[in-house]
């Protein structure tokens, strides 16, 4: 129907574009205004609330990590005595605030960046911190159109569209409602991607070192990196890590390393509604974490964990390394290396939230990118929309001692994590015929290159 308005009128085409565009604008404007201005009226307490009053800690003497609320409490769904909040001069930290929130797992290093806004009241943090979240955005959405590796991003509209569609898309909402980091964490991931792309092994590997600092499930690119061969990246990742833990390390000493990995051996909601991994979708069934389980059984969700990790780190490395013997380019390498890995750490990482999912969007535009040219782009395409269709369902989040039923855990609370698996399933299938053919092209070029020296 447009392409016969626009044959006909392209002044209105253009008109009822622009509309559409900016009436979409509008709407996701007011969503996310509407969020910030829920938190700043209100002091609604959200996760970045425990970033925020770690960091205080810090700057009061304190403790920045603490250890996880009484789950046989919260699970006989008992009441919560909620923080009181202090105006303008902050939080008032409760006496006993193990009892009431759960802790930060951010590592210190993110304490340490959180530092700044500690000095500010916690609606004016709150305020900060969804400015510098969208302005992280907004660069990591800039440096790819920069990067010119996406040929159907080159138009202003489908670039406005694609980027409304990502803010409009649940998981990228719920990640800035609940005052989350993946926003923050798009930059220096979109900058580690570029630099790779573009031959920059050193700088590439110092932003993937900082990415490891800010969110360890970031470690799991080592993997397809080392069997690359990349090794100046693997060393400036290293390098890159040492000097984000020393930053840290010595600002806010070293023993908050220690507390950080105290707290993380107490974690046991692995079960909750958005937790897309392999950790939460078995420990619902077969038990293994707090909440109730369909099936008691947490050697079983143990062992099928294992398992299902291990088949992921093997498909990924044999792609990976399948792909430097074929001597595929190093811009396609970079591609599918991210393509890849990205929802391989959600999968494998104890604690692959939902809310995480924004950074899955360089990943899909080179999915998308890949599958231009094949025969079965639809058949892809269509594919892809759902899996996204699936975590895109907006949903509240729901703790794993509310779950209980079986079609509780095998669909309403599961969607994210099917939405996770189908998209990684998409990448192993192109990447697979992708690595095929540029190899073949490779191999193609180096017999011509041959025959003409003979």
């Amino acid at each position: 129907m447009l392409n016969g308005i626009s044959s006909r009128s392209p002044f209105l085409a253009n008109a009822l574009v622009g509309c559409a565009l900016f009436a979409l604008s509008l709407a996701v404007f007011w969503f996310y205004y509407g969020a910030a201005r829920e938190v700043y009226g209100s002091g609604a307490l959200n996760d970045f609330y425990k970033f925020y009053l770690s960091s205080r800690n810090v700057l009061t003497g304190g403790q920045s990590y603490w250890m996880p609320p009484d789950k046989a409490r919260k699970c006989q769904n008992q009441s919560l005595p909620q923080p009181a909040m202090g105006g303008d001069h902050g939080p008032r930290a409760p006496m006993r605030i193990e009892e009431i929130i759960h802790p930060n797992l951010n590592p210190p290093t993110m304490v340490m960046l959180v530092m700044p806004l500690a000095y500010l009241s916690y609606e004016d943090a709150w305020i900060l911190f969804c400015m510098v979240s969208l302005a992280c955005a907004g660069l990591a959405w800039w440096q790819v159109l920069k990067s010119r590796a996406f040929p159907g991003l080159a138009s202003s509209r489908r670039a406005i569209l694609t980027v409304l569609v990502f803010l409009a898309y649940f998981p990228s909402y719920a990640n800035f409602e609940y005052g989350q980091v993946a926003f923050l964490l798009m930059l220096p991931m979109t900058l580690s991607w570029f630099a790779l792309r573009m031959g920059k092994d050193r700088l590439s590997g110092l932003y993937l070192g900082l990415l490891v600092g800010l969110k360890p499930f970031f470690v799991f690119f080592f993997l397809p990196i080392l069997c690359a061969g990349r090794w100046s990246v693997l060393v400036s990742a290293l390098a890159g890590l040492v000097i984000a833990v020393s930053c840290s390390g010595g600002l806010l000493g070293f023993q908050h390393y220690s507390d950080y990995l105290a707290v993380l051996g107490k974690v046991s909601w692995f079960s909750s509604s958005w937790n897309a991994s392999f950790f939460g979708f078995y420990t619902k069934l077969f038990g293994g974490a707090e909440g109730n389980a369909w099936f008691d059984a947490p050697v079983l969700s143990s062992c099928l964990i294992f398992l299902s990790s291990m088949m992921v780190v093997l498909v990924v490395a044999r792609l990976v390394w399948r792909a430097r013997l074929l001597g595929v380019s190093r811009p396609e390498l970079a591609d599918r290396l991210f393509l890849l890995s990205t929802p391989s750490m959600l999968l494998l990482s104890p604690l692959g939230w939902m809310y995480y999912f924004p950074l899955l969007a360089v990943p899909v535009l080179i999915f998308i990118r890949c599958i231009s040219q094949s025969p079965h782009r639809r058949i892809y395409g269509l594919l892809l929309i759902l899996s996204l269709m699936l975590s895109g369902v907006p949903s509240f989040l729901i703790s794993s001692c509310a779950i209980k039923t079986l079609g509780d855990v095998l669909w309403r609370h599961s969607l994210p994590f099917y939405s996770l698996v189908g998209f990684f399933v998409l990448a192993v299938a192109v990447s697979y015929g992708g690595f095929q053919a540029e190899g073949s092209r490779s191999l193609t070029n180096v017999s011509r290159q041959s025959m003409k020296r003979g």
